[in-house]
């Protein structure tokens, strides 16, 4: 075999140790987003000590992205993957640290806001927003474990993990506006404050899944 063929062996075959790892990162990251969401059924139900517990498991999954993350740039800094491959990869990474980020503010600012008593109505529709968050990480997921299977469906996986964001922004709006309509007086309780924060944190976690679409469809794309 050529000096440069096995060059470009070892790449590609490095680019594929790289993904697998990047899909085990990307396992941890949706776990803190799935923990994100049972956190928001323990606000609604107004059950603080399962709120805690479930803030620990956010914490603790957090941590092991983080640690699959520094794993993934070591990997990537011996430099055995071709630079603009990297930087593609290295982007990918960092905009999946970014959705667990989000995630555990978001639990952050719910533990710090409850006990809150929520209608009914916001709250099915908190919990629904924290639902469709879930599936979109979840979608996202998906769409980098579609990538050396079947780019194609990859970036058909990406379009929707699009189509579950702006639902999102949709929820998000309605919510607010609700919020407002219900409990928007003056003095505004500082929990309240905390409520709109963690609200913003869940559109930011699922902003971040459209970011790591959009970077998966640039991947698909250079490969099809």
């Amino acid at each position: 075999m050529r000096v440069t063929h096995l060059l470009i062996w070892i790449s590609r075959r490095k680019e594929k140790e790289v993904i697998e790892l990047c899909r085990r990162h990307l396992d941890h990251v949706v776990d803190v987003v799935k923990y994100m969401y049972y956190a928001v059924e323990a606000f609604v139900r107004e059950d603080r000590e399962k709120l805690m517990e479930v803030f620990s498991q956010v914490f603790a999954y957090e941590r092991q992205a983080d640690r699959s993350k520094r794993e993934i740039i070591y990997v990537l800094s011996r430099g055995l993957v071709h630079p603009i491959d990297r930087e593609n990869l290295i982007r990918l990474v960092l905009t999946a640290d970014d959705i667990a980020d989000y995630a555990k503010s978001a639990t952050r600012k719910l533990c710090m806001a409850s006990p809150v008593e929520l209608d009914k109505e916001i709250g099915e529709m908190l919990l629904k927003m924290g639902e469709e968050t879930y599936r979109a990480a979840t979608l996202a997921k998906e769409t980098v474990y579609m990538l050396t299977e079947d780019p194609k469906r990859a970036i058909e996986l990406a379009d929707e993990v699009e189509n579950c964001e702006e639902r999102i922004d949709d929820l998000r709006v309605d919510l607010m506006t609700k919020i407002l309509e219900r409990y928007g007086v003056v003095p505004v309780s500082v929990k309240f404050i905390l409520l709109k924060e963690a609200i913003d944190s869940i559109e930011m976690t699922a902003d971040k899944c459209e970011d790591l679409a959009d970077v998966v469809r640039g991947i698909a794309v250079s490969i099809l």
